[in-house]
């Protein structure tokens, strides 16, 4: 009796442990209160028409009207003109260096400057071994250096028959479209420096050219071609670091959205460039400019001052985008 007693209430006791949940009370789950909006519509863009550049360009030259619209037409189409007159005089000048035998005068002076300049170091190095006179005399009477003379004269007789037209072009004309900041001297120093490296960079060509000739025989032409591409990747590389700064200061372009912007146009056109650069362009023109130059290494976005000064940031993005396009 006693064992049955202890089982019961073994029994009675485990399923008192087992059911805590019955003896307490129930308790409420925690709510929170859900209010319901309406949301906006949602605005599907509206496609964007294709920009059409000859209209736009219509559309702007349609706001030049009167006095600036003529004075515009007549300053470009005398440009043509002036083409035409350029082209006509120079060969005049051609026609006159060679019917007028004043080539052939310029080819025997080279020839006996040169002569007279082997002779004048062959008697400085009289004392010296013949062997080394005789290799000085044949150095100074190679043919480069006559055609280095010959082109220098060449060079400087036509920049002085054709100075009229250069002066009349790069500085009255510019004054009388009120287009030049320049005093004639200003002009004149720019214009020297201009002829200095262009004379230095035609005779270094000269030379390099007849010594092609002279080797390369009846295919002269192709090699000359190719000449031509060299100088032309070198003038391009050295052009933008070595010569522009000849005449013009320039600055990087101050850090502004602007900036940002014309390097985020130039990486998306695929060109190589981290800075943009700022020219004084003001100091000789009123014309607003700018230009991407430079190869291998030396490529460089330059907007002059007056582009900065006279245009909108979209203004100017627009000249650049041109300038990148070429």
């Amino acid at each position: 009796m006693f064992g049955r007693f202890c089982a019961v209430m073994l029994l009675m006791l485990a399923v008192t442990v087992d059911t805590p949940a019955a003896q307490a009370a129930p308790m409420l789950a925690p709510t929170t209160k859900i209010e319901v909006g309406t949301l906006p519509p949602i605005e599907v863009a509206k496609p964007v028409p294709p920009f059409n550049a000859e209209k736009a360009i219509a559309a702007y030259l349609g706001t030049v009207k009167g006095e600036a619209k003529a004075k515009s037409d007549a300053y470009f189409e005398g440009g043509y003109t002036l083409l035409f007159v350029d082209a006509i005089y120079a060969l005049a000048i051609c026609v006159l260096l060679l019917w007028g035998r004043v080539s052939s005068w310029m080819r025997n002076r080279a020839m006996k400057t040169m002569f007279m300049v082997a002779g004048a170091f062959a008697m400085l190095l009289k004392s010296a071994p013949e062997g080394l006179r005789n290799r000085v005399v044949r150095f100074f009477m190679a043919p480069g250096w006559q055609v280095a003379v010959y082109g220098i004269q060449y060079l400087v007789l036509t920049a002085v028959l054709t100075f009229p037209l250069t002066v009349y072009e790069g500085f009255f004309r510019e004054h009388a479209y009120g287009l030049s900041n320049q005093t004639f001297g200003q002009w004149f120093g720019d214009f020297g420096t201009g002829f200095i490296v262009t004379l230095i960079f035609a005779t270094l060509g000269l030379v390099a050219l007849y010594a092609l000739i002279r080797r390369a025989g009846r295919a002269w032409w192709a090699w000359a071609t190719g000449l031509f591409m060299v100088f032309s990747v070198v003038g391009m590389m050295l052009g933008p670091v070595y010569i522009a700064p000849l005449f013009n200061t320039y600055t990087p372009l101050p850090d502004s959205v602007l900036k940002s912007e014309i390097l985020a146009q130039a990486k998306a056109n695929g060109i190589p460039v981290d800075n943009v650069y700022v020219v004084d362009a003001s100091k000789q023109s009123k014309r607003i400019s700018a230009n991407v130059s430079g190869l291998f290494g030396t490529t460089r976005i330059s907007l002059n001052d007056n582009l900065l000064d006279q245009t909108t940031p979209q203004e100017t993005l627009a000249v650049l985008g041109h300038e990148m396009g070429h």
